[in-house]
């Protein structure tokens, strides 16, 4: 439902969608040959679907609730203490949750995480209600600290915002031809400079080489207290651009998950973007350049496995990451990075709180066909074990 959803009438008309303009302000209303809405919407326009399906009611958020520690306890057993929930939609109520879990004692994970920035609602509105919700104490587990804020869609459906337009024989209407934007450039760097000196770092949502460019320019203007800022995805970046994720202190968020790397991927997105292909997740390119970066999942669109990632991202033949420390460097110090608590998590040190993660074997010792069988023993959040099936750390 993140950029793209099937509604029938009734659904439409409580959203407004029956009679709304085309595209107003992130909203994709696709039409039939009448006009009429066909029930299809893109981009933006879930969401409030979404809101409308599943108001902040009790129930509503006992299953949120149910459902996070679900998500926890499945993080925990794939290695990780730390998270940033980059969803953030606070109509719902689920930041809500996160802070019942955290006071309950019941959370097993560390989060920094993100309200998101709805296109269609005026920014001053949003502002002053995520001002109340903002919380960054970094003596607690959970921080709400972070705007999420959606610079274009996604390669698969034309809407990635690209410098050069897709291939002919899409089928584009005039004036799509280059993807899409859910925020005029204006208001995109007025979100970006208004949020950050309000004290929100910065997460963008990125796909094309022009909504990367985008995103960068936006984080020029942006208020630097608040950073290090992200751009998430990165599929298409102009080399233009490479070396101003070093010089801006931007954090470049890839996914190498295998399901991007594959050659059916590739010859399915080759047919939207032709050659351009061949810079699709420019990962070496970005670190050559002198970038932050770091490994990230989708949830449940990427493989969640930190070895899957790293066997992946450094056996890529081509932008790949060039060894196995800097894989994991992308999984651990540098999140920690992004997320603003380096000084306490990230690496083993002195000093440093005990979140660890226990492997069933020493992955420098591997060649990378064997990294991805590597199993996780154990996981450590503030020296308490919250996985271990074995019992190692058993009192």
């Amino acid at each position: 439902i993140a950029h793209g959803a099937w509604a029938n009438t009734m659904a439409l008309a409580m959203v407004g969608y029956d009679t709304a303009p085309d595209a107003p302000n992130g909203n994709i209303i696709l039409r039939n040959g009448a006009g009429t809405p066909n029930g299809v919407v893109l981009e933006n326009a879930p969401h409030n679907l979404r809101t409308a399906a599943f108001p902040p009611t009790k129930g509503n958020l006992d299953f949120a609730y149910d459902s996070l520690l679900s998500a926890a306890k499945t993080l925990n057993e794939n290695g990780y203490t730390s998270v940033s929930d980059a969803g953030g939609y606070w109509p719902q109520g689920h930041h809500k949750v996160w802070d019942w879990a955290e006071e309950e004692d019941a959370l097993t994970i560390r989060a920094s995480n993100a309200f998101y920035i709805y296109p269609d609602q005026p920014l001053g509105e949003q502002l002053t209600v995520l001002k109340t919700l903002y919380h960054n104490n970094p003596d607690r587990l959970v921080r709400f600290n972070a705007a999420k804020i959606y610079v274009d869609g996604i390669l698969s459906q034309a809407t990635g915002a690209m410098l050069a337009p897709y291939e002919a024989g899409l089928g584009l209407p005039d004036g799509d031809e280059y993807g899409y934007l859910y925020f005029p450039k204006y208001a995109l760097f007025e979100a970006a400079r208004e949020l950050s000196a309000a004290g929100f770092q910065l997460y963008f949502h990125v796909t094309g080489d022009y909504g990367a460019r985008l995103a960068l320019d936006a984080i020029e203007q942006a208020d630097t207290t608040s950073g290090p800022h992200r751009i998430t995805h990165l599929y298409f970046v102009d080399p233009a651009d490479y070396s101003r994720f070093a010089q801006l202190n931007v954090i470049a968020d890839v996914q190498l998950a295998p399901s991007a790397l594959g050659a059916d991927y590739q010859e399915f997105i080759s047919g939207i973007v032709g050659d351009r292909v061949q810079r699709l997740l420019p990962a070496g390119d970005l670190i050559k350049a002198g970038a932050t970066l770091t490994l990230s999942s989708d949830w449940d669109a990427d493989e969640l496995h930190p070895m899957i990632k790293i066997a992946a991202a450094v056996g890529r033949p081509r932008n790949g990451l060039p060894d196995v420390k800097t894989a994991i460097e992308a999984l651990t110090i540098n999140p920690a990075k992004a997320l603003r608590h380096a000084y306490k998590t990230g690496s083993i040190e002195v000093g440093k709180v005990a979140d660890l993660v226990v492997l069933s074997d020493n992955t420098f010792n591997l060649g990378v066909g064997e990294i991805a069988k590597v199993t996780i023993d154990a996981t450590i959040l503030q020296g308490d074990a919250v996985y271990d099936p074995a019992n190692l750390f058993a009192e």
